[in-house]
């Protein structure tokens, strides 16, 4: 991955990215706020990720959060 980041802020927002790259990732769902928490707090989980093929990023992540893909819509009601 190249240098390693500069503060936590740094690798967090690398993080994010990756799990935005992830295709078929549904954004605000469940399975989305758990991968980016997952892989924050979990150096050897995160390495396992990013070694991943791109087509089994998913499921990697699906296989490791059991969270749901049904976005959250609930902040959007009024």
């Amino acid at each position: 991955m190249g240098s390693k980041p500069s503060s936590l802020a740094d690798e967090v927002a690398i993080i994010v990215d990756q799990v935005d790259q992830v295709r078929g990732m549904i954004f605000w769902s469940p399975l989305y706020w758990e991968s980016i928490e997952l892989l924050a707090r979990d150096e050897v989980t995160r390495a396992i990720f990013y070694a991943q093929p791109e087509l089994c990023k998913l499921d990697y992540l699906k296989y490791k959060t059991k969270a749901s893909m049904v976005p959250e819509m609930t902040r959007f009601v009024t």
